[in-house]
């Protein structure tokens, strides 16, 4: 192969490798940005889910158990709860994963995250109750 024809195969075939490339290069970006969205998601509902969980239990053993106890405990007693526990976790969840949340579940406002974080207590004060009394341990 002479040496022109070789300088003619490299010169259309630069073009070419280059464009891959970009496309491969472009391919492996996307890859990335994808784990790492997912990473940080898994992240912070892990921790939504710890927090939330232990407010749950921290609540229910601390002041539930009480009133029941006293008698006192009703449906007024309950909705005052639940906004302390709201309030609770609201402020023990990271800034950086309140925003993070409220991007990724199009939380545009406070009371949509209000009706998120609510949700995700009720669903974990459903499974608390399903799983018998708390113990100490279990509390924060």
């Amino acid at each position: 192969m002479s040496e022109e024809t070789l300088q003619l195969i490299l010169g259309s075939l630069g073009p070419i490798i280059l464009v891959i490339l970009g496309w491969v290069g472009q391919a492996l970006r996307k890859r990335i940005n994808a784990q790492t969205g997912n990473e940080q998601l898994k992240n912070s509902l892990i921790s939504l889910e710890t927090v939330t969980e232990d407010v749950v239990r921290f609540y229910m053993q601390a002041h539930v158990t009480q009133l029941k106890k006293d008698g006192v405990f009703d449906a007024k007693a309950a909705a005052v709860i639940r906004t302390e526990a709201l309030e609770k976790i609201q402020s023990m969840l990271a800034p950086a994963i309140v925003a993070y949340l409220k991007l990724q579940f199009a939380c545009d406002s406070d009371e949509k995250l209000q009706l998120f974080l609510t949700t995700k207590l009720e669903s974990i004060l459903t499974r608390v109750k399903s799983n018998g009394p708390t113990t100490t341990t279990d509390a924060v």
